[in-house]
């Protein structure tokens, strides 16, 4: 066989691709019980990876953002930039097809409902 012919070594773990909040085929909606340790950058990250493409970015983005309101709450206080993008850009995952990104996403706003005050959450 030669260098042009040969197939492309196959993966060793078929869910090596997940994201986080997947392993082994099994869905994990709990989110670490710790702080975000760049919280500003990382929410930066999630609420551009809500945009996303890619379901897996979207999944741990809601993950990211549900440890970043209880967590880091100051900073979606007195209607930050942080709040309005987020329940911008969350429509997209909660609209998604792909049934664990929904239920995240709404999980997402669930946790944005119970951990903000409500004059954060009203636009």
């Amino acid at each position: 066989m030669s260098q042009s012919e040969k197939k492309p070594p196959i993966a060793n773990n078929k869910f090596e691709n997940l994201p986080s909040g997947l392993t082994n085929g099994e869905v994990n909606y709990d989110v670490k019980e710790e702080p975000l340790l760049n919280p500003e950058k990382q929410i930066r990250e999630a609420i551009d990876n809500l945009k996303s493409s890619d379901w897996s970015k979207q999944f741990d983005a809601c993950n990211t953002l549900k440890r970043a309101m209880m967590f880091h709450k100051a900073l979606f206080e007195n209607n930050s930039t942080y709040t309005a993008q987020f329940f911008k850009d969350i429509v997209k995952p909660v609209d998604s097809l792909r049934s664990q990104v929904a239920k995240n996403a709404c999980m997402a706003l669930s946790t944005a409902f119970s951990e903000m005050a409500p004059r954060d959450t009203d636009g």
